[in-house]
This record gives C-alpha cells, structure tokens and sequence, in this order.
C-alpha cells in the first residue's frame, strides 16, 4: 500500500521501466495500475521457452566460487 501511494504522488514526474523474462500476472496489473500510457514490448512468444538457451547448474565449494566464476566467464566471452 505504501508503495502505490508513493508512486501516486509523484506519477507525473517519473519515467518507470520494468524489465523481466517472467512477470506473474499480478505484478503486470500492478504495474500496468501506476503506469501512465504503460506500453508492452515482448520478444518471441510469450509463454514460450527459447530452445537456443542453454542453463547449466554447477555446485561448487565456497573457497572456489571466484575462480570458477572467472574461469566460466572468460569461456563465455571467448565464444562471441
């Protein structure tokens, strides 16, 4: 409640911007409800997974985290 009453108050001065890969339909109407002239721009089907990402899972021991970080890092970047 506090947050549509602050946004409320300052909705002429304000640019709001929101970006997700998923948004559930209550923070949709949520935003759509503060926004003045909100407008929706989507990229491929909504709803639709994209069969180009690749996700990978990987544990690793907390003393080992900022070299492997570094080390999947520079693979991603040798790859573009």
């Amino acid at each position: 409640m506090m947050l549509r009453k602050s946004l409320v108050t300052s909705k002429n001065k304000r640019q709001t911007i929101l970006f997700s890969a998923t948004m559930p339909a209550k923070i949709q109407n949520f935003a759509r409800s503060a926004m003045v002239k909100p407008i929706a721009v989507s990229v491929g089907r909504p709803g639709v997974a994209n069969l180009d990402i690749i996700q990978e899972v990987e544990y690793v021991k907390q003393e080992a985290k900022m070299v492997n970080f570094s080390n999947a890092y520079r693979r991603l970047h040798s790859r573009l």
